[in-house]
């Protein structure tokens, strides 16, 4: 089966280790590693590892929010992560002269109704 071809004018990485994917992918061949302990636990009520974006990525994002419905803090660093990911994205040169609108597809966790 054959597929049309794809062309990716752009991409970007926001992680522990880095807010751009030349970032990560330096930090990553460095070794570097962003797992630690977190506030959070495991079911065996012990702290979780994780490899958290850092807060004060958060912090610089000024935007308004529509809480709508189902709002959580979950919710909140998803869509300014988005929000910083296609600022930094709009500024490549190779996407800043498109003048149509670029689909967005973003992937949110399920509603769960009885746990908020």
């Amino acid at each position: 089966m054959q597929y049309p071809p794809v062309y990716i004018a752009a991409t970007n990485l926001i992680t522990a280790i880095g807010d751009s994917s030349r970032m990560n992918y330096f930090s990553f061949k460095a070794g570097i590693c962003a797992y630690a302990e977190s506030e959070f636990s495991n079911s065996q009520g012990e702290p979780a590892k994780l490899a958290l974006v850092p807060s004060q990525l958060f912090e610089q994002i000024q935007i308004e929010i529509d809480e709508g419905l189902y709002f959580s803090a979950q919710y909140e660093r998803i869509i300014k992560l988005a929000v910083y990911n296609l600022q930094l994205l709009a500024a490549e040169p190779v996407i800043a002269h498109i003048k149509t609108p670029i689909p967005l597809l973003l992937a949110m966790p399920e509603l769960n109704e009885n746990n908020p």
